[in-house]
């Protein structure tokens, strides 16, 4: 068994096509909703281990240094640090087993999130845009290219490059 350090990583995070952030002026009350995007900027995120969950924070230009986790509504956003309210998740196979990064061979893996002790991650639409939700509805599977194993906690005010 690895040390959390050690399943820790550096990964491009997609859904089929880019992920960005909806701003506020578009979701109303909801600003920095995670969303699918045109953009070809792909979400670099650090996925911090504790245990058999994981702290996903955003080191991509957009959002930098916030954490994507639930807001008020349930929704997937780019929220400011909380401390232990942070949105914690479990990896899932795509037989929907929970893993961690000693599981991942290689660079690349397709995955759930499940919100731990929730749900697993969907997909919601509205007429206007899509967000990701720990509401019900059909599971969507992200696709995490891995850049960096081994990886300690960030400290660079630097978005990844």
């Amino acid at each position: 068994m690895s040390t959390e350090q050690e399943r820790s990583f550096i990964a491009r995070i997609r859904c089929g096509q880019a992920l960005g952030f909806i701003r506020g002026w578009l979701s109303g009350e909801e600003p920095n909703l995670l969303t699918i995007t045109d953009d070809n900027v792909d979400l670099i995120a650090y996925f911090r281990c504790y245990d058999d969950y994981y702290n996903i924070q955003i080191r991509s230009k957009a959002c930098f240094g916030n954490f994507i986790s639930k807001n008020s509504h349930s929704n997937l956003a780019a929220c400011p640090p909380a401390g232990g309210n942070t949105t914690s998740y479990n990896l899932l196979d795509t037989n929907q087993r929970m893993i961690t990064l000693d599981n991942i061979q290689g660079e690349k893996a397709f995955v759930y999130l499940k919100t731990r002790n929730s749900s697993i991650v969907t997909l919601q639409e509205s007429p206007a845009y899509e967000w990701f939700s720990s509401h019900p509805g059909e599971a969507v599977q992200f696709e995490l290219n891995i850049l960096e194993r081994n990886v300690p906690y960030p400290t660079s005010d630097e978005p990844y490059s």
